[in-house]
């Protein structure tokens, strides 16, 4: 059995892509207002195997909460992404 083992967190490629694909968000979903980055890269602590932690903030959605998920994930990415995308109501 073979195993992986990650040894470095690239936190500029990773900002990087955070925001292009904020960016991204943004051109394609009017009703997104604000993309919050929490967690330990938020704090500038993240370690090898972290993952970005994003809050979508939207101003309405006909879709349930977990239907919404797959429209905020990235197709690429260089770590994993958890979004969680709530209206303004939720």
């Amino acid at each position: 059995m073979s195993t992986v083992s990650i040894t470095y967190f690239d936190k500029e490629g990773v900002r990087r892509a955070v925001e292009e694909h904020v960016r991204a968000l943004a051109a394609r979903y009017p009703e997104l207002e604000e993309v919050i980055l929490f967690g330990s890269v938020a704090r500038g602590t993240p370690v090898p195997g972290s993952d970005v932690d994003l809050l979508v903030v939207l101003s309405a959605s006909d879709r349930p909460f977990l239907d919404r998920i797959p429209l905020f994930l990235p197709s690429r990415f260089p770590v994993g992404v958890d979004v969680f995308p709530y209206t303004r109501r939720r």
